[in-house]
């Protein structure tokens, strides 16, 4: 090959001069080697192990090529459909590549044998028209007979029995040489055959970065598809039903005159970011460079239908609307902002602020996910799907070329399609198992959580029983019975959900009577002391209930997961076991004379 440049052109020839050792592939046809049908005609001064280990390569890059676009449909299709789920999209994929993986394997191992098989078979043809006990005679028999046996060994691996046995194609029998043949080849040994095999720097090169590939994204597709499934799993909550702990609520933000004035637009907002790119350089070089950017955010309250809730929103993912894009001349200028107009998505860790806070904060914390957000939960959701598969699929292509190239440093062979073929349905399943593990252990770990905040609950209104005896006491002392239900309200909560269910009922009992007592006794109803009393009642009251809902609602995600398909497998495999409804026995309302 020769290569030079001329001014802006480079040229580039290729040629074979007289006296260059030739590698040559073809049909023989008497006098000369032509080209057939079923071989084309190769003329290669690279030499065979060479021009082997060019075509080995190729097939390999662009086997890696194919299992590339292959996922990458998979990873298309969901996202144009709108499929989320990780198991549609793993079954997908565990589906389409092992099947074209195992088809090219089967098709190239069939195309081989039958190949081989027509040729030895029209070779023995020739020789049976040789005339016999001649050096052509004793050097075709002896060919014939290396072909034979490379073919009776190719044949006989276990996997390519298969395909032979569906082909109906038999072993071959060898030629046998008389003596003067055998004398004739003593100084003509059969020709070995180099073994090819993939660039041991190409290889390694290949191997590392497919591993580097499969370590790194499918840690960070994991990371994606957590927060998708958390999105997922995770119900909406009033406001005033947020406890400790993860949690997702919906609402509006209200206007403060704290509230940031944006630097574009010149809005109010409690969040903006924003965006200076100038054009650089020109032509096909020209590119848009972002010379300055920066964004800024105050604590605000959310609020929806059931009360409200305050928002730091410092170090949260925050995806605003935008509200300013201006291009003048080579500088274009955007903003994105939080106003009082959009509805907010809140999915992060709710907690006190300050510990001597009498309310939750949702807020930055470490190791939890924190996402403020203009869009709907499901376009959120649909987002994170999307840059987890693309990112798992990076890492399965990693995982098949490292395979691929691995097997390519010993020697090129069909039999590494059929290896490599293995490898997604055991990755894919391995992942599918760890995702529904996750899953199954939050949603258990979230019931247990709930269950914890009914006893928190349950433990502040036991804590109101010593207040309300000593305000009513001395208005009921000939109310026995009102006075010992309210008493009865100091019992502690017991572990067990029964315990739990008679402590509640109990407590609702006394709560009932403390209330319906101040409607009939006008003196206490204008005790200061007493009504704080019943606003802090009705508050704990409300937070039981929010409490127990959750509770339920959490229960019976949890047990609707571990009965379906496919985590009832792993529900009895690592014992996830049904849990119980908190249930309270139903009562009539107690009669208020107003």
């Amino acid at each position: 090959m020769r290569r030079y440049t001329s001014g802006s052109h480079r040229y580039t020839e290729w040629a074979i001069r007289p006296g260059d050792p030739l590698f040559v592939v073809g049909e023989y046809q008497g006098q000369r080697i032509d080209a057939s049908f079923d071989l084309p005609m190769v003329i290669s001064n690279l030499g065979e192990r060479e021009y082997r280990a060019s075509k080995g390569s190729n097939a390999a890059y662009l086997c890696i090529a194919a299992v590339a676009m292959a996922t990458f449909f998979v990873c298309l299709l969901c996202i144009v459909f709108k499929w989320h789920h990780v198991a549609v999209y793993l079954g997908l994929v565990a589906l389409l590549v092992p099947f074209w993986m195992f088809s090219q394997w089967f098709l190239l191992v069939s195309t081989e044998l039958n190949f081989g098989h027509r040729m030895l078979d029209s070779a023995a043809k020739q020789i049976a028209t040789e005339p016999a006990d001649t050096l052509r005679s004793a050097l075709i028999k002896q060919t014939f007979n290396d072909g034979v046996h490379r073919y009776n060994q190719y044949r006989g691996k276990w996997m390519n029995r298969v395909v032979a046995w569906l082909d109906s194609l038999p072993k071959m029998e060898e030629q046998l040489l008389s003596e003067k043949e055998e004398e004739l080849i003593q100084d003509h040994p059969v020709r070995l055959r180099p073994e090819v095999s993939l660039n041991n720097g190409i290889g390694v090169s290949l191997v590392v970065l497919g591993l580097v590939l499969l370590i790194s994204m499918v840690r960070f597709g994991f990371t994606r598809l957590k927060t998708k499934r958390l999105i997922e799993n995770i119900p909406t909550y009033p406001t005033a039903g947020v406890v400790i702990g993860l949690t997702e609520v919906k609402g509006v933000a209200v206007k403060d005159e704290d509230w940031l004035t944006s630097r574009y637009a010149k809005r109010k907002c409690c969040w903006f970011r924003y965006e200076k790119k100038q054009k650089q350089g020109s032509g096909k070089d020209a590119k848009w460079v972002t010379i300055a950017s920066g964004k800024r955010g105050i604590p605000f309250t959310l609020k929806d239908d059931h009360g409200t809730i305050r928002i730091d929103p410092d170090e949260a993912r925050v995806t605003g609307r935008r509200v300013f894009h201006k291009q003048s001349g080579n500088i274009i200028r955007t903003e994105w902002a939080v106003n009082q107009q959009d509805r907010l998505y809140v999915l992060g860790p709710a907690g006190l602020k300050e510990p001597e806070d009498t309310f939750l904060t949702i807020r930055h914390q470490e190791d939890e996910r924190y996402l403020i957000s203009v869009e709907s939960e499901r376009t959120i959701m649909l987002r994170f799907a999307a840059a987890g598969f693309i990112l798992l699929n990076l890492s399965l292509i990693g995982g098949t070329t490292a395979i691929l190239a691995l097997l390519s440093l010993s020697r090129f062979s069909a039999f590494d399609f059929f290896l490599s073929a293995l490898f997604p349905p055991f990755y894919l399943v391995g992942l599918v198992t760890a995702f529904l593990y996750n899953d199954l252990v939050f949603l258990r770990e979230r019931r247990r959580r709930s269950l914890a905040m009914i006893d928190v609950a349950l433990k502040k209104r036991s804590d109101l029983v010593p207040k309300l005896v000593s305000v009513v006491k001395g208005y009921l002392a000939h109310e026995k019975e009102v006075l010992e239900s309210i008493t009865q309200m100091r019992t502690s909560v017991a572990n067990s959900m029964a315990d739990r269910q008679q402590a509640e009922s109990r407590h609702e009992t006394g709560a009932r009577a403390f209330l319906a007592t101040l409607e009939q006794y006008p003196d206490l109803k204008s005790d200061r002391l007493a009504v704080d009393l019943q606003e802090r009642l009705i508050t704990i009251e409300n937070e039981v209930a929010f409490a127990r809902a959750s509770y339920n609602d959490s229960v019976e995600r949890y047990n609707t997961r571990i009965a379906s398909v496919p985590e009832v497998i792993l529900a009895q495999i690592f014992r996830f076991r049904p849990a119980s409804l908190f249930r309270t026995s139903d009562r009539q309302a107690v009669e208020v004379d107003l």
